[in-house]
C-alpha cells in the first residue's frame, strides 16, 4: 500500500483529518452535542445565537467555595457591550440533575449595553443582572443532563432584570430572559 493510501484511511478513521482525537460522545444527544450551543435573548430585547462561546466551562471555585466546581457562560450578543456573563457554583460534587435559584447560594449573571440618546431620552447605560447577591435577585432554573472534567451539557434558563438611569431608554419591558441549550 503506497503511504498516500495509509494516510488517507488513517484520515477516514474518525479524526475528521485534523489530527486531533474524536471529541467524547455526548451522552444525552442534547443540542450542544455538536460544537455549538444555541442561546436566545428574549424580553427586553430579543436575540438568539448558535455558537461554542455560548457553551458551558466547568472551573473550580474561590474563596471559601474553592473546592466547590463552577459553571460558566460567556454569551456574546451584538446587543451588549460585552458578553453576558453567567456564573453558577454547583457545589463540591456535582452531578446530574436540577439545580435553581432556591438551591445555589452563589450565582450570578450580569451583561450591560449603552442606550443611545433619542429625543428626551439621555445616553446611559443599561444593566442586565440577577443573581445571589443582585436587588432584585432574578431567578434561574437549569437541567444538568451530564458533566465531566471541564465540559456539561444540559438547559438553562436565567430571568434578570433591567436596571437604568432615570432618562435613559433602554426599551420595552422590564427583565430579560436568557435561555441556553448546551
Amino acid at each position: 500500500m503506497k503511504p498516500t493510501m495509509i494516510l488517507l484511511a488513517l484520515a477516514a478513521c474518525g479524526s475528521g483529518g485534523n489530527g486531533t482525537a474524536d471529541a467524547p460522545s455526548c451522552p444525552d444527544a442534547g443540542p450542544a452535542c455538536t460544537s455549538a450551543c444555541v442561546a436566545v435573548l428574549s424580553g427586553n430585547f430579543a436575540w438568539s445565537g448558535e455558537s461554542p462561546g455560548n457553551c458551558a466551562q466547568v472551573g473550580p471555585g474561590s474563596g471559601s467555595a474553592a473546592n466547590d466546581s463552577v459553571l460558566a457562560f460567556s454569551i456574546a450578543s451584538p446587543w451588549l457591550d460585552a458578553p453576558l456573563a453567567i456564573s453558577i457554583d454547583l457545589g463540591a460534587q456535582p452531578g446530574p440533575g436540577t439545580y435553581s435559584s432556591e438551591t445555589s447560594t452563589n450565582w450570578s449573571a450580569l451583561a450591560s449595553r449603552l442606550a443611545p440618546g433619542v429625543g428626551s431620552d439621555v445616553q446611559g447605560e443599561c444593566i442586565y443582572s440577577a443573581g445571589a447577591q443582585a436587588v432584585p435577585t432574578g431567578s434561574f432554573a437549569m437541567t444538568l443532563s451530564w458533566i465531566e472534567g471541564t465540559a456539561a451539557h444540559g438547559e438553562l434558563r436565567v430571568q434578570q432584570y433591567v436596571q437604568a438611569q432615570a432618562q435613559v431608554d433602554c426599551g420595552a419591558g422590564d427583565n430579560e430572559t436568557i435561555d441556553v441549550q448546551f
